[in-house]
């Protein structure tokens, strides 16, 4: 650094060095007792501004060092190794000039912290003094002889006064004793602190008590108040031993149902499911009384007692909590048990009538056949009085008369001879472009083993068409609300439809050899069989002339091949669910709308609709529930092929 710009410094450094000195000389009194209070607030005022001035001069020391480069000295002219002249002198002078100015910071934040302390103690004083000069006030207020003590009656007057406290002369007395002095008239302003903390412990003491009292009491009206919940605990536990033995009976009767289904009737089944029902709404009214009893235990309480109150409430309320917990458990276990044996005495109750129906149809379309009538004129023949509508004397006198011995509809290939089996061609010789596609697993397995597979063809389940059987029959096949069978209903019912159970080509005519292939009739498809069944004479198999539901294509199709395979296979109005679908009230599949509910796994329903392809391509049926008799729409099978329904 230049020798002028070290000098320079020097200058700065003695100004920040004159202030500190200046900040010294005026903290000098402060540390000396001062009697009067103006001459130790002009002192600090003094400091304070001195102070300012001193950190105002060190900063500029620092602040031109900062400025300063100390390490850039000219050495662009010097040969290699020599030394500018006179930067020893400046480099020692630039040091010790640093230190003093380190000094001097030090030295000002220390005077300042002592001025800072000096204020503090000088404002507590003042405070001090404040305080004092109220009390001697307070003191000479009730000094009424101006005797420089306060005697009994003026320290009784005090005391009601100032703090609130009713002396008796037992605590003047006890006062007295511990702090007045023999030779004194009374307590004096010097222990006027003593008379304070005497009547504070006197008010403090008397306010124990009171709060001692009233703990007492308030204990006294608590157990009262506990008394009462667990009278009420003891209340709901009783309730809930009734609950109890009532779940008990329940869980009893509902135990074998599962092991009666086989073998008990569809009544024995409902009423079972009846009386278990009647047990059940028992065990649940005596629920919602239990329920409703805790609700009540906490309530007609007063409610300043609450806080204390609420942790019993908790302790007591807990455990009855759980034990109902358990108990709508247990509640809907037999709940659920007594609806899953409702709804198999319907499953049941549903395929015996579906039974009675499918023969009571049989018997009509065999009837039909024999007398070579059409639907129209079978139903006009069972319509006795010709108003349109069949009712259900006529329907009764119907079946009374018509008979009822009918065989299968179709035969099958295992009632041939051996040497006819060998003369029917193969299913490649019937459909020669199709032999790869239609030869199956079991007709090679069958092959090689020179074993020829028996057909298992859907045998006629016959009833015996009693008049209950009757009536039940002619309920079933009305539509809903109708008390008569109309010809659209009578033809619904009596219509017969097959699923195609393996692929086969449905043709154009009945002969098979030469016949024109409509299309492939692919798993899973439904058709309706509008003629038939009739042999075809040079193959022998049965064949029926069908229509494919939702679709205008009729054609010819196979019902079962001469080797057994069967391709058709009849199905009723009768379908399970697979998977849980909604219950829509359009065809359209759009957002369910109020009073339609979803349809569960398991579920049988009527149909009422056979299937048919929306313009998104489900494939939607309109059935009716056969557990709570709602109708509507559903989706049989999405595009993917996932199948929702399927008959029974």
């Amino acid at each position: 650094m230049p020798s002028d710009h070290v000098q320079e410094l020097c200058d700065l450094v003695n100004v920040a060095e004159a202030w500190v000195e200046r900040l010294k000389e005026l903290c000098v009194p402060l540390c000396e007792t001062i009697e009067e209070h103006v001459e130790v607030e002009a002192c600090i005022l003094a400091a304070e501004e001195a102070g300012i001035h001193a950190q105002s001069a060190t900063k500029a020391c620092t602040d031109f060092v900062k400025g300063q480069d100390i390490k850039d000295l000219p050495t662009n002219q010097l040969s290699p190794g020599a030394q500018p002249p006179g930067t020893s002198e400046s480099k020692q002078a630039l040091g010790k000039l640093l230190v003093r100015i380190g000094e001097c910071g030090k030295s000002t934040e220390a005077l300042i912290q002592a001025v800072t302390g000096a204020k503090e103690q000088v404002a507590r004083r003042a405070f001090a003094q404040q305080k004092t000069e109220e009390r001697k006030a307070l003191f000479s207020k009730y000094d009424r002889d101006k005797d420089q003590f306060l005697n009994q009656k003026e320290v009784v007057t005090y005391a009601k006064t100032e703090l609130s406290v009713n002396v008796d002369q037992v605590l003047l007395d006890k006062i007295w004793r511990f702090t007045v002095e023999k030779d004194e008239k009374g307590i004096s302003f010097d222990k006027l602190y003593l008379l304070n903390a005497s009547l504070g412990i006197a008010r403090e003491m008397k306010r124990n008590e009171r709060r001692r009292t009233a703990r007492i009491a308030k204990e006294k009206v608590l157990a009262g108040l506990r008394e009462k919940v667990k009278s009420k605990v003891r209340e709901v536990e009783r309730l809930y031993a009734k609950f109890d033995r009532d779940m008990r009976a329940a869980e009893e009767a509902v135990r074998p149902l599962a092991c009666r289904v086989k073998n008990s009737s569809v009544s024995e089944m409902e009423r079972c499911a009846d009386d278990c029902d009647k047990m059940v709404e028992v065990c649940r009214q005596t629920a919602c009384k239990v329920k409703r009893r805790i609700e009540t235990i906490p309530l007609g309480f007063d409610k300043k007692y609450e806080e204390d109150m609420n942790e019993l409430f908790r302790i007591q309320i807990k455990p009855l909590d759980l034990q109902m917990g358990r108990g709508d458990l247990r509640l809907v276990r037999v709940e659920n048990l007594c609806k899953r044996h409702r709804e198999e005495a319907c499953l049941k109750r549903a395929q015996e009538t579906e039974m009675v129906r499918a023969f009571g149809m049989k018997v009509a379309r065999h009837y039909a056949r024999v007398n070579e009538l059409s639907f129209e004129e079978l139903f006009r023949n069972m319509d006795a009085d010709g108003d349109g509508v069949v009712d259900e004397e006529e329907f009764a006198s119907f079946f009374a008369i018509v008979d009822k011995d009918i065989p299968d509809e179709f035969e099958c290939v295992e009632n041939r001879t051996t040497d006819e089996q060998e003369e029917l061609p193969g299913l490649g010789e019937v459909y020669p472009q199709e032999t790869a596609k239609e030869t199956s697993d079991e007709m090679v397995l069958a092959k090689n083993n020179s074993v020829v597979p028996k057909p298992k063809p859907k045998k006629v389940v016959k009833a015996e068409l009693t008049p209950e059987e009757v009536r039940s029959l002619f309920a079933s096949v009305l539509e809903p609300d109708a008390v008569t069978l109309s010809p659209e209903a009578f033809s619904r019912i009596l219509k017969v439809y097959f699923k195609v159970v393996k692929e086969t080509p449905l043709t154009k005519k009945l002969e098979v050899n030469g016949s024109e292939t409509l299309q492939q009739l692919n798993v899973g498809e439904f058709v309706e069989m509008l003629e038939g069944p009739e042999k075809e004479a040079s193959m022998k198999v049965f064949r029926a002339k069908v229509k494919v539901t939702g679709e205008d294509k009729e054609g010819w199709a196979t019902i079962a091949g001469n080797d057994g395979s069967i391709f058709l296979q009849e199905v009723g109005h009768l379908w399970k669910i697979l998977r849980q679908t909604e219950l829509f009230e359009s065809f359209e599949d759009g957002p369910p709308k109020e009073g339609i509910r979803s349809v569960k796994q398991v579920e049988v329903l009527e149909v009422l609709s056979w299937p048919q392809k929306d313009e998104s391509g489900l494939s939607r049926l309109k059935v009716k529930a056969k557990l709570d008799g709602a109708i509507g729409w559903i989706t049989q099978a999405n595009k993917e092929g996932v199948v929702f329904a399927d008959p029974l």
